[in-house]
């Protein structure tokens, strides 16, 4: 891998810098180790809830999350951040987080009973822990 002589560049009217690189095809085929795993299609359907907060600007997205994967009583599927906002009509000094949270189990279809009241509970704990306010 190297830089080409500007001649080389000019010759097809290329004006930037032009770098070169040699692969070995086959090397990187050889190389590579063909271990793939899949996880079966879900028997039971998910729910899934947003999630938006009002914290301290101080506190980072990935502290939040890893509360909620801590508090997880083996009904969260996935959680994913989608949106992270300053400004109007948000404070000076705090910011908005939501999260999209998956609630699934294994062996059974959940209720929303049991979603809305385990949702509260980490509404709750964040509330606590962060002072997150909701959105």
């Amino acid at each position: 891998m190297g830089e080409a002589h500007p001649d080389l560049g000019a010759a097809f009217e290329i004006k930037q810098k032009l770098f070169l690189f040699e692969l070995n095809f086959q090397s990187l085929v050889e190389s590579c180790q063909e271990n793939r795993s899949f996880n079966p299609l879900p028997r039971f359907p998910s729910v899934t809830r947003d999630l938006a907060l009002v914290v301290d600007e101080r506190i980072a997205a990935g502290d939040i999350l890893h509360t909620l994967w801590q508090a997880n009583a083996g009904l969260i599927a996935e959680i994913r951040i989608f949106d992270l906002y300053r400004g109007k009509p948000i404070p000076p000094g705090v910011k908005s987080l939501a999260f999209r949270i998956e609630y699934q189990r294994e062996d059974r279809t959940l209720t929303d009973a049991e979603v809305n009241e385990f949702h509260q509970k980490m509404i709750e704990l964040l509330a606590q822990r962060y002072g997150a306010v909701l959105r």
